[in-house]
């Protein structure tokens, strides 16, 4: 029997369901609300990296605080970068902010959403149980038959007439 793998493909509909809701709900929030985090290696440290919502797209900028340049006014960017916007297309790009460079990194959310949805979709589709009057293995329309085997695909049927 293959309960194992039933098993397993149980789980990945039910994650690719939740991941699939997820980003969806990204996307809804990202439409309405443009967000940015700001993470540190450690206190001391002046390199960064921001992930950002907005737009429909998810971002990662990646900049670094020891090539501002003497004199710039740019704060501490916990703080500093509340706002931005983005391209709506995917984006790999550098960019000049207060002296430094940083890099952007953005991916729209229609692509993980397609990626997760897509084999949801599928595994959701080929999971469905057979009915009554269908071969088990290739759904095949059995009525009329006398049972035995299936003359589609040769499995056995438990099925009489």
């Amino acid at each position: 029997m293959k309960l194992p793998r039933l098993i397993t493909r149980r789980r990945l509909k039910w994650v690719g369901t939740a991941l699939t809701a997820l980003v969806l709900l990204s996307y809804g929030v990202s439409t309405k609300v443009n967000c940015l985090l700001a993470l540190s290696l450690n206190e001391t440290s002046t390199k960064w990296a921001n992930v950002g919502l907005a737009e429909g797209q998810v971002a990662l900028i990646l900049w670094d605080m020891d090539s501002v340049a003497p004199g710039s006014n740019l704060k501490d960017p916990r703080f500093e970068v509340t706002e931005f916007s983005l391209d709506p297309s995917f984006l790999i790009t550098g960019f000049n902010w207060g002296g430094t460079t940083a890099y952007v990194i953005g991916v729209p959310l229609w692509f993980p959403l397609l990626l997760i949805a897509a084999p949801t979709a599928w595994l959701w589709y080929t999971d469905r149980r057979a009915k009554p009057w269908q071969c088990p293995k290739c759904r095949y329309d059995l009525r009329g038959l006398d049972g035995g085997v299936c003359p589609e695909c040769g499995t056995p049927t438990e099925r009489e007439g």
